[in-house]
């Protein structure tokens, strides 16, 4: 995904896609095709969300019992006031509703709704013009 995604955040937007994610994860408890749309969510958001020159960076690692995927990016970042509400439906914080590709505000609710049905958890950690961290954690398989 990294690997699709990334040429085109850079023809359309100056914005470096870079991963650190090992050649072979253990199996978690997931389906492949939600995982991807959980992955494809956020990346899409941080390339949205980082100006020009900016970095998006995807690592993934086992921690303790479960895998773990990082996407950070250097972007405008979330304001705190916003941060309680990013996983409900609809809800388009101050940096959403000033652009026209801002979204309907769906995609973070659905990423956190998809994750807690595969068992796993989602957070983030944020600061205005201090880019974002999503941190989606999913159990190992067996």
């Amino acid at each position: 995904m990294v690997d699709a995604m990334a040429p085109l955040a850079w023809q359309t937007g100056r914005v470096e896609v870079v991963s650190d994610i090992p050649a072979h994860l253990p199996p978690v408890l997931a389906d492949p095709v939600r995982l991807d749309q959980v992955l494809a969510n956020l990346l899409r958001n941080a390339i949205r969300h980082t100006p020009p020159g900016g970095l998006v960076a995807v690592r993934a690692f086992v921690d303790s019992n479960a895998v773990r995927f990082d996407v950070c990016d250097t972007g405008e970042g979330i304001p705190a006031e916003d941060l309680p509400h990013i996983w409900e439906r609809f809800y388009r914080g101050a940096n959403g509703r000033s652009r026209d590709s801002g979204g309907a505000g769906l995609g973070l609710a659905l990423v956190k709704e998809l994750t807690e049905a595969m068992g796993g958890s989602v957070s983030v950690e944020s600061a205005p013009d201090q880019g974002a961290c999503f941190t989606v954690r999913l159990l190992l398989a067996g």
